[in-house]
């Protein structure tokens, strides 16, 4: 008898255990839940607040400072910033964002992402026309009007452009010098032009007693072998140094 009441004791006692878990794990579940809904819905409302109205009646900026022509740059040169200047008269707030576009037209384009200033410096680091301009926008309250500006066009100019002078290749650049007694890269090859301009063509000896080979077009030969000799990765031939140490007039 004691141990059947026993028994019933012990099964009621775990019935309210389990009861009481689960119970508190509904609540917890409840409060989670809510608490996510809360967040989702505190998300949802600061998104709506970050989503703007267009409004055709609110007042558009008006530029009083914007693009026009055209500039050029030579390729990595630094440029000078594009600029424009808008306003409004209602007390609303102006706001910019910058576009690049492969036509003359400040329709569609390019975003360019983190350019949201009154001024922009255009990239040059490669060879090409660019057209840029810019959006300003009126933000009043939860709505918001916008303008475009017109364009400006951009070329990125090689640094220089080939030149025949009797036979012999010279590389001009745009300031009407020519590279003399120098290196030069040129469009990804490697070159040497001596004291009077000219790009040189066979086997090169530098002030310091390197031998280089630069092949019929004009670029530096690289990890190949020349007349038996041996040419490194740097363009140097340490057989053709030993050479012409151990007997110059070869």
């Amino acid at each position: 008898m004691m141990k059947k009441r026993y028994k019933s004791t012990l099964t009621a006692l775990c019935l309210a255990v389990v009861f009481t878990l689960s119970g508190c794990s509904s609540k917890l579940t409840d409060k989670v839940t809510g608490d996510t809904d809360k967040i989702i819905e505190e998300s949802d409302s600061t998104e709506k607040k970050d989503i703007k109205q267009v409004d055709d009646s609110l007042e558009k900026p008006n530029f009083t400072t914007n693009l026009e022509g055209q500039v050029q740059y030579v390729i990595g040169t630094q440029a000078e910033p594009l600029t424009v200047e808008a306003s409004v008269s209602d007390g609303g707030t102006v706001s910019y964002q910058w576009y690049s576009n492969n036509v003359n037209s400040n329709g569609g384009g390019e975003q360019i992402q983190g350019q949201t200033q009154n001024t922009y410096v255009p990239d040059t680091s490669e060879e090409g026309i660019k057209y840029y301009f810019a959006v300003a926008a009126n933000t009043k309250n939860d709505t918001i009007s916008r303008a475009t500006s017109t364009t400006v066009e951009v070329q990125v100019l090689p640094e220089g452009n080939w030149v025949e002078d009797g036979g012999l290749k010279k590389y001009q650049l745009h300031d009407g010098s020519f590279v003399t007694n120098a290196w030069k890269d040129i469009e990804g090859k490697h070159y040497f032009f001596d004291e009077n301009g000219n790009m040189k063509v066979g086997w090169y000896e530098d002030p310091e007693g390197s031998w280089f080979y630069m092949n019929p077009d004009g670029n530096l030969a690289k990890d190949t072998e020349v007349d038996g000799f041996k040419i490194g990765s740097d363009g140097k031939s340490e057989d053709k140094k030993q050479a012409e140490e151990q007997d110059p007039a070869q």
